[in-house]
């Protein structure tokens, strides 16, 4: 079963609602696995402090998977018809950019990173420059991270990538010291540091 939330930058009445819909992340605990999707970036170029981004639950790992393979449908269309892909980005279709998990060695709840430009990492960049809109609960709760599709991602414990940071080149089977303190997420080009 599947619970759409879409978000615009870090906008408190959103995360409020995240909070009160069932199905999605609560403040206290992650009970499902989310995708969150945003729209690619060419790479060199400042990355949006108040990116569009779109979130959707799903009761098992397998049904999120899928849903990203399968286009994410619905959840594209909402995030390229509300921020237009100007800036150079012209593909509309999906890729898998990595999973995040809540405990190491890539266990516990995940929540899968997508991008909308089909290219993965080739040339574009991605940014969430706030964890706490995937639902709160995610903010600092990050202790296992991969990358994908030709991506290289870089963890922030400060929101809008501030603060000190790791590098996954591609994976990070611990978080070491940024365990549970991811605030902000950038996915790069592989031989791109954050």
């Amino acid at each position: 079963m599947k619970r759409r939330t879409t978000v615009n930058g870090a906008s408190l009445l959103t995360v409020l609602m995240m909070l009160l819909m069932p199905g999605v992340a609560s403040a206290t605990e992650i009970t499902q696995t989310c995708t969150v999707g945003t729209l690619a970036v060419p790479s060199g170029s400042e990355l949006p402090d108040d990116p569009e981004i779109v979130v959707s639950c799903f009761d098992s790992p397998g049904e999120a998977e899928a849903f990203i393979a399968d286009g994410a449908p619905g959840d594209l269309e909402q995030l390229t018809s509300s921020a237009p892909l100007g800036r150079g980005v012209t593909a509309l279709s999906t890729v898998a950019l990595g999973t995040v998990y809540t405990g190491t060695s890539y266990s516990g709840s995940s929540l899968l990173l997508w991008g909308a430009s089909g290219t993965g990492c080739y040339g574009v960049t991605y940014g969430f420059p706030n964890v706490a809109d995937f639902g709160t609960a995610w903010n600092n709760s990050i202790n296992s991270s991969r990358a994908q599709s030709g991506c290289w991602v870089t963890h922030y414990d400060g929101a809008s990538y501030s603060g000190s940071k790791i590098n996954c080149v591609p994976d990070c089977a611990s978080m070491s010291t940024m365990g549970s303190k991811s605030s902000s997420v950038v996915y790069r080009p592989v031989g791109q540091y954050g």
